[in-house]
């Protein structure tokens, strides 16, 4: 029998629900607070289980609750047993328990006393544990342990009407991104990918491409800050303007001008961020417009990589933005285009990701999809959702 902790079904049905590493859910505090009441605890979590760590969906009475702890090392879990056996884990007092004492919780969290039970998704897999916890001895009922798999059967029902929700979402999605397919018409090879969040806060991300009558290939990258279905809408109603502006625009600069005027007009892009870039029929110069989005990474054809960074201006709809389009002239082996779910982690500094992505970028480009690489090498771990455009010379 293989490790629980580390089964490939279970660890995606776990990020698939939303709850793991996820913000602290808000809609789990009134049950945290009725078993601790009701079991007379001090403490009340929803910890869900990795193969690495354990996280805290939502938690009560552990920290403050304006410094919340969020998680432990899987050394410091007794939630994971609750995982691994597939059954509730009842303790009265961990140092008298054979399998629990000297356990690193009980001197540097206070877990003395322990009653928790399952969390199952529909499918039954174990995604963690609803859990009491008391700083002293503590003789837990049948009555208690019951109360817990109520009050845990409710968070799988809320997983799995968000899980439904955020499935519907994700289709519309992908029906309103475009392929951007192959073309002999422009000397540009294009690539794009889409990674959604795997879970119900999906947010806007999108990308659209044209080739222009004369070869030339129009891209753009936009994100609608924001989630659920208000944002995918508004995100479809964006991409539908650049469409428009495109049609009636004759260059970059009208192009988000038209934008800047419409964005405003759209329900639920009260911040939208979008670059814009124009890749010549020559296959060799581009330019390119970036309002409040993640600056394109160039790669020089030594293989060195840099960011557009000086051209960057406010987002679509800002006050008073002052627009540049910044031409590029040298030549390129390729330029990657994506939004922030790519590079921004909880706790990292943004720096980090951009590093990371400058780093491994120049490496994929020769792979048979570098936009999907890179979006799977990169984006496996990201809380939002993740849009990826390549452009490379056709040579």
């Amino acid at each position: 029998m293989g490790d629980p902790l580390r089964d490939a079904d279970r660890l995606l049905a776990l990020r698939a629900s939303g709850l793991h590493r996820s913000t602290h859910q808000a809609a789990f505090e009134p049950l945290l607070a009725l078993a601790t009441r009701l079991l007379g605890a001090p403490v009340g979590l929803v910890s869900v289980v990795d193969d690495q760590d354990q996280h805290f969906a939502a938690e009560l009475g552990l920290r403050p609750a304006d410094d919340p702890m969020g998680g432990t090392p899987l050394s410091h879990s007794f939630c994971q047993h609750v995982v691994v056996d597939d059954e509730p884990l009842v303790v009265s007092d961990a140092r008298l328990d054979d399998r629990l004492s000297g356990h690193p919780a009980i001197a540097d969290l206070g877990v003395i006393a322990y009653c928790g039970v399952p969390i199952r998704d529909a499918a039954g897999h174990v995604l963690g544990s609803f859990c009491a916890i008391d700083t002293e001895d503590h003789a837990w009922s049948a009555d208690d342990v019951e109360v817990l798999r109520t009050l845990a059967q409710a968070v799988a029902a809320t997983v799995s009407v968000e899980s439904r929700h955020a499935t519907l979402i994700r289709s519309l999605q992908r029906r309103i991104l475009p392929d951007p397919g192959a073309s002999e018409t422009t000397p540009w090879r294009l690539g794009a990918a889409y990674r959604p969040a795997m879970h119900a806060a999906v947010g806007g991300d999108f990308y659209d491409v044209e080739v222009g009558h004369d070869g030339g290939l129009w891209v753009v990258l936009g994100d609608v800050v924001g989630h659920g279905l208000e944002a995918t809408v508004a995100m479809a109603q964006l991409q539908a303007a650049v469409r428009t502006a495109g049609a009636v625009a004759g260059s970059l600069a009208e192009i988000v001008d038209v934008l800047d005027r419409a964005a405003p007009q759209i329900d639920g892009v009260a911040y939208a961020g979008l670059v814009a870039a124009r890749f010549g029929a020559d296959g060799h110069q581009f330019e390119h417009l970036s309002c409040g989005a993640l600056p394109p990474l160039v790669v020089s054809v030594d293989g060195t990589a840099r960011y557009c960074e000086a051209v960057q201006t406010p987002p679509l709809a800002f006050p008073g933005a002052v627009r540049r389009v910044h031409r590029h002239d040298e030549p390129v082996a390729g330029v990657v285009f994506a939004t922030d779910g790519l590079v921004e982690r909880r706790g990292e500094d943004i720096d980090v990701g951009l590093a990371r992505l400058a780093a491994v970028a120049p490496g994929l480009l020769d792979a048979p999809d570098p936009a999907a690489s890179i979006a799977d090498l990169l984006g496996a771990d990201s809380g939002d959702d993740v849009a990826v455009v390549v452009v490379r010379p056709d040579r």
